[in-house]
């Protein structure tokens, strides 16, 4: 897999700790998308599948635990499909 098709996802409500992820993530070629909470990050996860996320560890909407599970199940659907 080329770095160009490989996708973070960043859940963070801090748009530092936003910024400096988008620009490790750019500078070396992967695929970027960021959101703010849970419900965002839902939405996000539909229209780009994530390779990789990142998130904060107090979702500002929900659990971490629902943070999580949402982002795991969507990455474990991108790599088990054919």
């Amino acid at each position: 897999m080329k770095a160009s098709e490989f996708a973070v996802l960043v859940v963070d409500d801090d748009p530092m700790v936003v910024s400096a992820l988008k620009f490790f993530a750019e500078t070396r070629g992967y695929g970027f998308t960021s959101a703010g909470g849970v419900a965002e990050a839902k939405r996000a996860l539909a229209s780009q599948p994530a390779d990789m996320s990142s998130s904060t560890s107090t979702c500002p909407t929900a659990t971490a635990s629902t943070c999580s599970t949402a982002r795991w199940s969507s990455i474990r659907r991108r790599w088990s499909s054919p």
